[in-house]
């Protein structure tokens, strides 16, 4: 009886034992993943679109004319009579694009619907980047839209997966157009007049140094020929930068507490069975050890004994 009593106590130390090193694993745990946070937030949105920068840029033109009514002037000599004509302002430039953030639990069939919109569309995949393995994929693409269904398209997207944000930005770029231009013109003056100079006589030195500044000016208006290329495109677009990403939602502050013990709770589970199953171990093997420790004793004192009352005799 007192034996079963014993064992009893032994047993209800051990549980007690085991629960508190479950509680002490758990609490660390979640101490952990306060202080190291493993949740996944979500990356800026100027991070996300970053490589995008580098990108072709996108321009639209809206065209505006004013028309200017035929009218008759009298003078004392004579009737001037100025036809109609219309005289056409410079276009106005404009960078129009819309940023669009999505999650989705269903990655490929919202990259299909996406990709689906973007042919309906007529527009152009101007970059891509898929990154990440399942579960955990990611879709960047920078989209040209034609200006006339840049609406329609914007609207359309939005249908695809969760949206987690989205803005239209439209900005002006009629002044750095014109200033583009009027550079132009004012280089290939300069241009126009070096090359006057080529032709009168000079030293070696000047016409050495005068090719040179030829050179620079031809530099100058390649570069910004490059630049008006951009606004004067015959496909114009504006620009949609859409990112798709699968599975992982943003997490509210009231539910990070819960999140945090999930994943805690998880994680002590795990590793609790683990260590438990290495205790366990090493207790049969230190229990078997010390059995064989207390046979070899026990045949050790035989032997001793029986050697003993062998020399005794």
């Amino acid at each position: 009886m007192e034996r079963k009593i014993h064992f009893r106590k032994r047993f209800r130390k051990i549980v007690v034992m085991l629960c508190i090193m479950f509680i002490l694993m758990l609490a660390l745990r979640l101490l952990y993943g306060y202080l190291f946070s493993e949740l996944k937030t979500p990356t800026p949105e100027n991070e996300v679109f970053s490589q995008f920068e580098d990108s072709r840029k996108n321009y639209a033109t809206e065209k505006s004319s004013k028309e200017y009514e035929s009218k008759d002037i009298s003078t004392d000599n004579a009737d001037f009579k100025v036809e109609e004509q219309r005289a056409v302002e410079p276009q106005n430039k404009y960078d129009k694009t819309a940023t669009i953030r999505s999650k989705s639990n269903q990655f490929d069939e919202d990259e299909a619907s996406l990709r689906h919109e973007v042919e309906n569309a007529g527009a152009v995949i101007q970059y891509e980047k898929k990154t990440g393995n399942k579960s955990e994929r990611e879709l960047r693409m920078l989209i040209g839209v034609v200006p006339e269904r840049f609406d329609s398209f914007y609207v359309a997207i939005q249908k695809i997966g969760t949206i987690r944000f989205n803005e239209v930005v439209k900005v002006d770029k009629t002044k750095e157009y014109r200033t583009l231009l009027a550079e132009k013109q004012s280089y290939e003056r300069i241009l126009a007049s070096l090359n006057e100079l080529k032709s009168k006589s000079g030293n070696i030195e000047e016409y050495i140094s005068l090719h040179d500044k030829i050179l620079e000016i031809e530099g100058n208006l390649q570069s910004i020929g490059v630049n008006l290329g951009d606004f004067n495109s015959e496909e114009q677009f504006c620009t949609v930068r859409f990112s798709l990403l699968e599975g992982t939602a943003v997490q509210k502050p009231g539910n990070q507490f819960w999140l945090r013990f999930t994943i805690a709770l998880r994680w002590t589970v795990q590793y609790y069975a683990i260590v438990v199953c290495i205790l366990a171990g090493i207790a049969f093997f230190s229990f078997f050890l010390l059995l064989l420790i207390d046979k070899i004793v026990d045949l050790s004192k035989k032997w001793n004994s029986k050697k003993h009352d062998d020399s005794g005799k």
